[in-house]
C-alpha cells in the first residue's frame, strides 16, 4: 500500500494537508493507493491504530462525533472512504452481455 499524502510528502510529494471544510484542525486527509484502488481517508491523533469503518450507505463523516475524543485519548484514528463511497474510487462499471439471438 502507498500512500500519496502521509507526513514525510508522500509517493506523490504532496505533503498532508488540512482542509479547511473538515472543520478541526486536529484532522487530516489524505489518499492510499492500494493497487487499482484509491481509498480517501481522513486521520487525526497519534498512537495505537484505530481504524473506523463505515456502513451502507455512510462514509468517514458518520465518525465525525468520535475521532477527535478518540484522538484526544492518545490514538491514531483513521475513517477511511470504504471504496465506491465519497471521494474513493468506484468499481468500474460492468454491465451483464445480453447474448444475441
Amino acid at each position: 500500500m502507498s500512500t500519496s499524502e502521509d507526513r514525510g510528502g508522500g509517493a506523490s510529494g504532496q505533503p498532508d494537508r488540512q482542509a479547511a471544510w473538515l472543520g478541526s484542525d486536529d484532522l487530516r486527509e489524505g489518499h492510499a493507493d492500494v493497487g487499482d484502488v484509491r481509498l480517501h481517508y481522513v486521520e487525526a491523533g497519534e498512537g495505537p491504530l484505530i481504524v473506523l469503518l463505515h456502513g451502507f450507505p455512510e462514509f468517514w463523516y458518520g465518525w465525525r462525533l468520535q475521532i477527535e475524543p478518540l484522538a484526544a485519548a492518545g490514538f491514531h484514528v483513521v475513517a477511511p472512504d470504504m471504496r465506491g463511497y465519497n471521494l474513493s474510487s468506484r468499481p468500474k462499471e460492468s454491465r451483464p452481455t445480453i447474448p444475441s439471438t
